[in-house]
């Protein structure tokens, strides 16, 4: 159970960088322009001009948003409470003291 909690609080703590917020905003705004155009498709009374028109809209918008990542940054520092990436917090890891030991003494070589 310990280690089920350990990884538990790891994954909490990564949820709340600031990829994770921006990955939010990002797709909640892709994802409610996609249902909307899904919903206006579905209309069984749309003609082929304007279903051509909808999907070039569509792929327009998303083609736009990849012009908006300051604007996305900085919704997704509001909803994260932080303006630190994930991997700018990553420690890097010791190498093994036995190792260290063994290659200061001259018993091992890399």
């Amino acid at each position: 159970m310990p280690n089920v909690r350990s990884e538990a609080k790891g994954l909490h703590e990564r949820m709340y960088k600031l990829e994770t917020g921006i990955y939010a905003v990002f797709w909640n705004d892709i994802l409610g322009r996609v249902n909307a155009t899904n919903n206006t498709l579905q209309d069984p009374k749309l003609d082929l001009n304007t279903a051509v028109a909808l999907l070039k809209s569509l792929k327009s918008f998303v083609s736009e948003k990849r012009e908006c990542f300051h604007v996305y940054e900085e919704k997704g520092k509001e909803i994260s409470g932080t303006e630190d990436y994930y991997y700018m917090q990553m420690r890097s890891r010791q190498r093994n003291v036995g190792l260290r030991q063994a290659q200061s003494s001259g018993l091992w070589t890399t």
